[in-house]
């Protein structure tokens, strides 16, 4: 579903998009390893015979597919399909937002790259200088 939140959102809602999409998942994992728990508080057996599944294990196996079925159901039967029309029209208005942020990433990056490269340097002869180690003094002759 990740590209879904691409696909569907204006750019500048993906942050939050991606942000409820994480908030779901994050709350799907804590139900589903609560859910054997909550079987067995609610008299489900948690013994399995040896080599065997608990059945409180393959309940929440069953309800966490059932779960994710009827999302993924939900979904395809409640989110509008564009025509090829429409989504070349939201594309182009993509398209023209990514040149513009290229335009201006491009910008900067020749600057920082000289800063980067001037750091690079001066942190390559400071390692130098300290295997060479503290200038020696000349000999008198």
């Amino acid at each position: 579903f990740r590209a879904f939140v691409g696909d569907m959102l204006r750019k500048e809602q993906h942050s939050a998009g991606y942000a409820v999409q994480t908030a779901f998942i994050g709350a799907g994992a804590v139900v589903g390893s609560i859910f054997p728990w909550a079987l067995e508080q609610w008299g489900v057996s948690n013994e399995a015979p040896l080599g065997g599944i608990p059945d409180t294990v393959r309940y929440a196996f069953w309800f966490g597919g059932a779960a994710l079925f009827l999302a993924v159901l939900w979904t395809v039967l409640t989110t509008k399909e564009y025509s090829p029309e429409e989504m070349a029209e939201f594309e182009g208005a993509r398209a023209a937002e990514e040149a513009q942020a290229m335009r201006a990433l491009s910008a900067r990056s020749y600057g920082s790259s000289l800063v980067w490269l001037a750091a690079g340097g001066a942190v390559m002869l400071a390692v130098r200088r300290r295997q060479e180690g503290p200038p020696k003094a000349a000999a008198p002759s």
